[in-house]
């Protein structure tokens, strides 16, 4: 072999080389910026679903109102019609499921249904549970419960599936 020839020999392996370690590190690098955006939405999806507790209380759907006047609690009558609008609100709040757990005057396992408001203590106003999840975020509160004659104490729970 001419020195000429060794010598390109030498430049198309030192680029080869040099092309290989190229593709590894960007390789990597798409990696890791994978990762971080993932990272991203989970962080994000967080903030939401946190700042839905403080909203989904308030809704004009559930909420209490005395002579067109809002005040802060939840209408347990207004929960029962919320729960036959699932479908309109599956765009909205995605994946999650919403319940509602009365605390006091009585604690009761119940399940609420048309017509039975006095005596139950759970209302499952929102299920959109998807076929897989890898994450679920739960979160829990306090939420003032309205009957007709009188105020309770409740528990909101919202469990949100990524």
């Amino acid at each position: 072999m001419k020195k000429g020839q060794l010598q390109i020999q030498e430049t198309i392996l030192v680029l080869f080389i040099f092309i290989v370690i190229l593709v590894l590190g960007m390789v990597f690098f798409y990696r890791f910026s994978l990762q971080g955006l993932e990272e991203n939405k989970l962080d994000n999806e967080r903030l939401k679903f946190n700042t839905m507790l403080s909203t989904v209380p308030e809704m004009a759907e559930i909420t209490c109102s005395i002579y067109s006047q809002e005040v802060n609690c939840i209408d347990v009558y207004k929960l029962l019609a919320f729960k036959n609008l699932n479908d309109k609100y599956k765009d909205r709040m995605g994946f999650m499921n919403i319940t509602i757990y009365s605390l006091y005057p009585e604690r009761n396992s119940n399940l609420c249904e048309l017509g039975s408001v006095r005596d139950c203590g759970i209302w499952n106003i929102y299920y959109n549970k998807p076929k897989e999840a890898k994450t679920t975020l739960v979160l829990r509160s306090p939420v003032s419960l309205y009957y007709i004659d009188k105020y309770g104490i409740g528990e909101i729970v919202m469990e949100r599936y990524l």
